[in-house]
């Protein structure tokens, strides 16, 4: 399964065309990559290169103006299906105090790790 633990740089243009390494294990194969925004809108990555099974050097897409936090997909076929960055357990505040009940008022969710997270913004970052 593919892994992403770091992007460098972490931010780009609305404009697309950033160049970025993105590390992590479990990416040769890699047959897509898209970055996702917050309302799971999906921007398809065309210009990359699966460098290692550490490595892939990407452009990023043009988003259109949209701009925020992106998420990085990887899809790898692993046994004849496609796999995902894995979401990684977490535990988030559930609003119901009920530590002494053995809930730490917290509720244990999985959720996508930051490591694949870019931030886009309209303006040239200088990268």
């Amino acid at each position: 399964m593919a892994l992403i633990t770091g992007m460098s740089p972490n931010q780009a243009t609305t404009a697309g065309g950033t160049k970025i390494t993105v590390t992590g294990s479990g990416l040769q194969g890699a047959s897509e990559l898209f970055f996702q925004d917050q309302n799971l809108a999906r921007y398809p990555v065309v210009n990359y290169t699966v460098d290692s099974d550490s490595q892939i050097t990407l452009y990023t897409p043009n988003t259109g103006g949209t701009m925020g936090s992106f998420d990085l997909m990887v899809m790898v076929m692993v046994n004849g299906k496609a796999a995902n960055t894995p979401l990684v357990n977490t535990v988030v505040p559930d609003g119901d105090n009920l530590s002494t009940k053995g809930t730490g008022g917290g509720t244990a969710v999985k959720v996508q790790d930051s490591s694949n997270r870019i931030f886009v913004s309209d303006f040239d970052l200088g990268y």
